[in-house]
């Protein structure tokens, strides 16, 4: 077989940027680009673009764009974003809960010929990268360059998923950026590891161990100390750093919350709140009576329950429920997306940064909105998650690479300098 898929590097972080050309081929040659991959629950996925070659029998990806395909940009990454299930019946959600690597297998055709095959593998797990499991006072995975010291350092909180969903990968991806960081389980619908299996009440002092843990740590510079989370996380990162007395070098908001809210359990639950500190559960903006939530909930469903509490809510209610964010005595990043079909991220962001601005909050505050993102940001290059009927793929795709980038910027500059 020739060596006609030229690859620029092979094996890459699942945050690098894939760059292969084709060459080799006939004058105008038509040839099928096809990439293949594999979900952690070893489902197919699938994408294809068909392109002329040019006279000299070159391809290059970010230069051409395909005649026909899943995809129709000029970018290596449509392949990736543009995958969907071999089985067109299956739920077209890409199954990422692990650290295994994202390999895709590239063939080139042409008259049904494979004129050459490569694989590509992005990785999640830097082999520099050396991980820790804690089950003590806390749970989580702990991840840090090897050798290293004077390390800045992240606490990684996830959403109402549970567990290590999201907060794994992002914590590992973000070590081989030269961060300590520990994705902390707060709760677990499997209750797999004897963290509260409902998101009601949570002790606030359970995160709060979680960042002594990380000041302890002898490779840490405690100093150099953040906090990222999205969604219930994002809730729970502003909570924290609000209450924190130790002094934190910066936040990101990943589809965050402006308010407390009632806590989530599956089917009937007690009317409680998601939060606890020193003892007492926090005050919440309740659902409407009649909610019941279940693991097959759609979006649509979720954003008018969260919109139906804010708006039945009373003033005093919101006040006291409200995540005081002046208290925050650190840089802030915020990401939303204005087709959040969760809750109204994009709302409650521009009623944080009102909060913000009439305070005169002395700390830089930033806020990025997606026109055309929904809730669930991820690390680029997976096939994204299109969790509203009101996005693409291709717009998830480039909001989740923006804004992951604007994230590593404002680690970098809060957390490694002076």
């Amino acid at each position: 077989m020739k060596d006609i898929i030229s690859i620029k590097e092979k094996r890459i972080m699942i945050d690098g940027h894939l760059q292969f050309n084709i060459k080799g081929l006939s004058s105008y040659q038509e040839v099928t680009l096809q990439a293949e991959a594999q979900d952690d629950i070893g489902r197919i996925w699938k994408s294809f673009g068909i392109f002329i070659a040019d006279e000299n029998g070159n391809i290059e990806l970010d230069k051409n764009s395909p005649i026909k395909g899943s995809y129709m940009n000029c970018s290596p990454e449509g392949l990736l974003w543009s995958m969907t299930p071999e089985n067109n019946n299956e739920l077209p959600l890409f199954l990422k809960t692990t650290l295994k690597p994202f390999k895709i297998t590239l063939r080139l055709i042409s008259e049904e010929v494979v004129l050459d095959e490569k694989i590509i593998q992005m990785d999640f797990l830097d082999p520099n990268t050396e991980m820790v499991t804690i089950e003590n006072e806390i749970i989580g995975k702990y991840f840090r360059p090897s050798n290293k010291t004077n390390l800045p350092a992240i606490l990684v909180l996830g959403g109402s998923s549970g567990g290590f969903i999201w907060s794994e990968q992002v914590a590992s991806v973000l070590s081989s950026r030269g961060y300590a960081a520990l994705a902390l389980n707060y709760f677990d619908y499997q209750s797999t590891y004897g963290v509260p299996n409902q998101l009601i009440e949570i002790p606030l002092e359970y995160s709060l161990k979680a960042l002594d843990w990380l000041r302890n740590r002898p490779e840490v510079n405690t100093n150099k100390i953040g906090i990222i989370g999205i969604s219930k996380g994002a809730e729970l990162s502003l909570l924290i750093a609000s209450i924190s007395s130790y002094s934190l070098a910066g936040v990101i908001a990943y589809s965050p919350s402006s308010h407390i809210f009632e806590g989530i359990a599956m089917g009937e639950h007690p009317k409680k709140s998601s939060w606890s500190f020193n003892g007492e559960p926090m005050n919440f903006i309740g659902y409407p009576e009649d909610t019941s939530f279940n693991m097959n909930m759609d979006s649509a469903t979720l954003l008018e329950i969260h919109a139906r509490a804010l708006r039945q809510a009373s003033p005093q209610q919101k006040e006291e429920s409200r995540i005081k964010v002046e208290k925050i005595n650190c840089p802030i990043l915020m990401i939303s997306g204005e087709k959040d079909h969760t809750w109204p991220s994009k709302e409650m962001c521009d009623s944080i940064k009102r909060t913000l601005d009439m305070k005169s909050y002395s700390y830089k505050h930033e806020y990025l909105n997606f026109s055309e993102m929904g809730h669930a940001f991820f690390v680029p290059n997976i096939p994204p998650i299109v969790d509203s009927c009101k996005v693409v793929p291709a717009d998830v795709s480039r909001a989740n690479r923006v804004a992951w980038d604007k994230s590593v910027e404002f680690l970098d500059i809060n957390l490694k300098t002076n």
